[in-house]
Parts: structure tokens; sequence; C-alpha cells
């Protein structure tokens, strides 16, 4: 017991927990049962069991009348486990947020501050304690729309901003998450929104306690799929691990330990499927350039996602996430309203422009060109060439290969007599 600390940093349910071990280590050694340590104190049995389970908390008036029971008389001792039961009956930070936040999420913040790890697998979203702020604000949006108070989502927001906090502190716990593909590639709010949080995890990945991995499409059917769960795990006894689950009537906390040990099986089989953790950091960096390239037409307004960068360009000078060569103007590039000698029908003009070119007409190879795809309202027509099927909108025309000259033909005139017939 001698140099345990005892700080605001740690959560009182991690002081009860240590109040709990000493109390339960003292009665053993002085021999005595549940039952005669209640009965002595004139409590039920059941005020026992909570306090031996740190369910709840004891006064430090029961806990000067129990120490002599338990044979502990030493002044410094006593001192010690006194702080320990004043501070494990102290109220949290996040409990001032009952009146907007449910009861099953404050708990779950208790077991987290004082767990010593916690596994999580997660098949839709990106788990709460990872969130970018914007990224949360999106989902609870979604997740509660307009019925719900004015005031409780940006409360909600703050209360899950200040629990990354967790993630840094000094009695941090040991976090794996597994997340679903589904998760990186689903977009949440807008492109840049998504890969702001993408890069967030990227940098979150670094920090030496957080372990990040992610399940491939190419990886099949798992049984994350089955559902969010987060399994939290204590290193001072095994047996009152948790497990917390999230389901559409609501979340549930379970303190079985044969669900527990089941939950905790299933995250390894999900583990083995997972990529490696540089693996799955160089996906998550991956998608988020994806997202950072992706945006709208700026002449249609119709969704363009990039997925190719080649080496050279026709354009330039467009300073958008997002270059569509066919739809807007550009440098030496006329308007798609204003008529040019090198359209041709009602596609209007060719993006065959001379932005970008040198002196012999070559492009030049130091800028980089975004191949766009079509726009989702334009599919490409069947049949058609490849080239034509890539085309970002109707107002675009992929550039024709250039064709060398051919030299005109010469007149030669044969020897004879007289004219030729």
């Amino acid at each position: 017991m001698k140099g345990t600390p005892v700080g605001d940093s740690a959560s009182p349910l991690m002081h009860r927990r240590r109040l709990r071990n000493e109390l339960r280590t003292a009665r053993q050694d002085k021999g005595l049962t549940q039952d005669q340590v209640a009965t002595a104190m004139e409590w039920s049995l059941s005020k026992m069991n909570r306090i031996e389970k740190a369910k709840t908390g004891i006064s430090a008036n029961d806990l000067k009348a129990l120490l002599p029971l338990y044979g502990i008389t030493d002044q410094e001792r006593t001192g010690e486990l006194l702080a320990l039961a004043r501070a494990a009956r102290q109220t949290p930070w996040w409990r001032g947020y009952s009146d907007v936040a449910p009861s099953t999420l404050l708990e779950l913040i208790d077991y987290e501050n004082a767990a010593s790890a916690i596994s999580q697998v997660e098949p839709m979203f990106v788990p709460g304690i990872l969130q970018t702020e914007e990224y949360t604000l999106t989902v609870l949006r979604a997740a509660y729309g307009e019925e719900s108070p004015a005031e409780r989502v940006p409360a909600l927001v703050d209360l899950r901003t200040r629990r990354r906090d967790l993630l840094t502190s000094e009695s941090a716990p040991r976090f794996a998450f597994v997340l679903d593909e589904a998760v990186v590639r689903r977009l949440v709010g807008s492109p840049a929104i998504m890969s702001r949080q993408l890069r967030h995890l990227v940098s979150l990945a670094d920090l030496p306690n957080v372990s990040i991995r992610v399940v491939a499409f190419a990886a099949g059917l798992h049984p994350g799929m089955r559902g969010q769960f987060k399994v939290i795990e204590f290193d001072d006894e095994p047996d009152e691990d948790v497990v917390f689950l999230e389901g559409p009537r609501g979340d549930f906390i379970s303190d079985d330990p044969a669900e527990t040990r089941s939950y905790l099986e299933m995250f390894g089989r999900v583990t083995q499927l997972a990529l490696e953790p540089a693996d799955s950091v160089g996906l998550l960096r991956g998608a988020a350039g994806e997202m950072t390239l992706s945006g709208k037409c700026p002449a249609t307004g119709h969704d363009l996602p990039v997925r190719r960068l080649l080496a050279r360009s026709s354009c330039l000078g467009y300073t958008a996430p997002l270059w569509n060569p066919g739809c807007a103007p550009g440098p030496n590039r006329p308007s798609p309203a204003q008529p040019d000698r090198r359209s041709r029908g009602p596609a209007g003009p060719r993006s065959r422009h001379t932005a970008g070119r040198g002196a012999s007409g070559r492009l030049r190879a130091t800028v980089p060109r975004l191949a766009q795809e079509q726009c989702v309202r334009y599919p490409g027509v069947r049949g058609g060439s490849r080239r034509r099927r890539l085309s970002p909108c109707p107002r675009f025309r992929p550039p024709r290969r250039r064709r060398a000259p051919v030299p005109p033909r010469r007149l030669v005139r044969l020897p004879g007599p007289g004219p030729h017939p």
C-alpha cells in the first residue's frame, strides 16, 4: 500500500479498486469472512459485497470503524487508506454531463479511466475516443437529428473531445483498435472532414500505447461485423474485466467473466485477419489522400472521385483541389459558353489546348495531371472505348494522340516520248 499515488488524474473507480484490494487483503489476513464483518459492523451483506467489488465507496467514518477490526492501527497506513476513501468519493469531471449523456456512457468512462488495457472492434464508425471534433459533430447530428435539444449535441461533442485526453495521460491504458475498411471508406460529412479524420488516426497511431489495425475488404467476412464491442481489462483483477456493447436498443455493459472472455477471443480472431499496423497506417494515409482529391465538377457539380495521378498535365493555374480540364476555364482555355474554332458539335471545346505546352508543342513533364473518372450522372457508353468511358462529363473529350505528319506526295515524271495520256 505504501507509495500508492493518490492524485487527481486517477478516476474515482481506480481509487475504489485500490482501496478494495487493501481492505480485502486485510480481511483475509485476519481470517474473517464477509458475513462476520457485516455482522460486526451492522451492515447488510450486500453492502459488504458492493464495497469489495468496488461498486460503491466507503465513507471515512465507516472506514475508521472498520480498520481496528482488521487490526490496522498504524497512523500512517490509516491516513493513506482514508485518503484513498476520500478520493474514491470525489465526483469526476464527466459526471457534469449527466443531464445530456446516457448513464451507460458515463459508466464506460469510469471503466476506461481505471483500465489497464482496452480492446475495441468497430465495423461502422471511427471509435469515439479517436474522433475529431467535426467528425463527432457530423455523427451526432445524424444520430439525434433535429428532435434533440439544441444544447445536447454541442455538450456531447465537448464530452467526447475531453475523453481524448486519456490517450496521452500519465496513467493511460493500452489501446488496441481494429477497424473494418468500411470505416475508412465511408464518407462522413465531406471529403475534407473525412481526410482530416483519417490523418488524425495516422498521427494517433504513432503513440506508444495505441495500436490501430484495419481489416481490409479482401479479408471477407469476419466476426467483428456482428457489431461494435469493447473489452476493458484490469491488471489487478482479471476476472472483473467488462465488455461494452452498443446496439439499437441502447448500450450495455456486462461483467460476466464468461461473456467477457468470449469477446476477448473474438477480438483475437479479428486481429488475425487485420493488416499489420504499418500496413494499416499506409492504407489510412492513402485513403486520406484520395479523400483530399475527391470533389465535384466545377461546371456541372457532379461527384468526381479521383483515383489516379498521371505524370503530365495539359492544364495550369487551377488551384481548386479538383481539376477537370474539360469543364472549367483556365489559361489559354476559352469558357464553355464561348465558341471556339476547335469545338466539335454540342460537346464543347476539346481539351487539347495550348496551356502547358512548350515551343515544340509537347507537354511539360513537370506539371502533375489528375486523371478524372466520369461523373456519377453520366456513366460511360456501353461498347465505347476506354478513353471515352473515363470522360468526366459530356463537355470533356480526352485528347487524341498526335500523329506524325505525312509528307505530301511528289509527282515524278517518267522519261519517254510524248505526253502521257
